[in-house]
């Protein structure tokens, strides 16, 4: 058995509000049965890792099981949702009861929000600066950058922006190096400015 099989200690309120900030994430009130499909999809294109339909219909209870849900599969949703792990999440609930999950807060989700050629420009510490340009489809390239490794022309995978968190960017293709995931601003998160063309 491998190391992230076996089943974690989740609490039914920690994992309701897992559920949540997924659906929330997704933007939408609820999942239906016809929905984690697309989740599946979804988590794969941003993070690829695969997680079947039918584990995602354990967690949520469509499907019922005596298990309780995998570290592995936890922590996936976690990372979806903006967070390095599970424990983090938790974490940032317990520590933080007035922003009990982030994207309750200001937030982009890149799929409702945002339409091609949008711009964002993000700040983190210390004095990191960076432009990006909504191409479609979770992706962006970046057109100006001040004292970070994102620079211009890289481009990257991300469904999810929310202030005050750390920013975790997916398929990062620079300098003709191989794919990577990045983490912008893992202390004290992202600060953010949503800028829409004027026709």
């Amino acid at each position: 058995m491998s190391e992230t099989s076996h089943p974690t200690s989740a609490t039914a309120e920690q994992l309701r509000m897992l559920c949540k900030a997924v659906e929330k994430a997704l933007g939408v009130e609820q999942l239906a049965r016809s929905d984690f499909d697309t989740l599946q999809t979804q988590i794969f294109n941003r993070l690829h890792i695969h997680i079947s339909a039918t584990t995602l219909k354990r967690v949520w209870g469509y499907v019922a099981t005596d298990s309780e849900p995998r570290d592995r599969t936890l922590d996936t949703l976690a990372q979806f949702v903006g967070y390095n792990s599970f424990e983090h999440f938790c974490q940032y609930r317990q520590d933080d009861t007035e922003a009990s999950t982030p994207v309750l807060s200001r937030h982009i989700n890149v799929k409702n929000d945002l339409d091609k050629g949008d711009t964002i420009t993000l700040f983190w510490n210390p004095g990191r600066v960076c432009k990006v340009r909504f191409l479609g489809n979770d992706r962006f390239i970046v057109e100006e950058s001040e004292n970070t490794r994102l620079t211009k022309g890289a481009t990257f995978l991300c469904s999810l922006f929310i202030e005050g968190e750390p920013l975790f960017i997916n398929h990062l293709e620079l300098n003709g190096q191989p794919p990577v995931a990045y983490a912008c601003g893992k202390k004290g998160g992202i600060r953010y400015q949503l800028h829409k063309p004027q026709f």
